[in-house]
């Protein structure tokens, strides 16, 4: 076995998605290291609750017992114990400590919120609007490239984890308002309608409460304003 398919064998997909395909840029690899998680990764029980997806992040030692998990923050780094991937997998834990020991701290000039930990602001309206579907179609009007191929493996891992939870809550006799949630947005569309135009709505208020209010007539030199009265009497008209 490759050192891909050893990782595989010992549960730990993470490390797997790494080892795949080697020539490929880091950024692709990470992707495809994500997508490997989400598609092996354990998952975080149901207990009845109005929500899911909830509780324990997924790959926190809690919910998954690997030697190698993504870490919460940052996006190209991941936590490892490597004494533990080691003995699981010797070879492929050196050659994947020999990646790792290339990787330099990111330069201060560049820092975001600290050493390069990703803070994301993502848009939910747009997202809530059209989909994952949506999602998918612009990144397919992406140019072809590592950024593009990496981008639609992660939603392909996505993807993937979705229906994995609805399969986990549809054998839990979850609330059928839960699973529908999770579901594929195009059988959603006309709530994503609504939602937009609400959103339009608000953004519409909102400019009229912060747009600048008309400078007051007959402000030239020689020119007497009108009484008070007047101005009213003309608005009502």
């Amino acid at each position: 076995m490759n050192a891909a398919e050893t990782l595989r064998s010992v549960g730990e997909p993470f490390a797997q998605g790494l080892c795949e395909e080697p020539g490929r840029s880091p950024t692709y690899r990470y992707a495809n290291a994500f997508r490997r998680f989400w598609e092996q990764a354990a998952l975080v029980p149901y207990d009845g609750g109005r929500l899911y997806p909830c509780g324990p992040n997924v790959w926190s030692a809690r919910v998954n017992d690997c030697a190698m998990r993504p870490h919460y923050g940052l996006s190209r780094t991941y936590d490892c114990d490597w004494e533990r991937l080691a003995q699981k997998a010797p070879e492929a834990a050196a050659a994947l400590r020999a990646d790792h020991e290339k990787v330099t701290p990111v330069p201060p000039p560049h820092r975001v919120g600290g050493g390069g930990f990703c803070h994301s602001f993502p848009n939910y309206a747009r997202l809530l609007a059209e989909g994952f579907a949506g999602y998918r179609r612009r990144v397919e009007a992406l140019p072809a490239g590592d950024f593009r191929d990496a981008m639609l493996v992660v939603l392909d891992g996505i993807g993937t984890y979705r229906r994995r939870c609805l399969d986990l809550l549809r054998s839990s006799g979850a609330p059928e308002e839960l699973v529908r949630a999770l579901e594929p947005a195009a059988r959603h569309l006309r709530g994503a309608r609504r939602l937009e135009l609400h959103l339009l709505r608000r953004r519409l208020r909102r400019h009229r409460r912060t747009r600048p209010k008309p400078r007051p007539l007959f402000q030239g030199r020689g020119h007497r304003p009108p009484p008070a009265g007047a101005l009213r009497a003309r608005r009502r008209q």
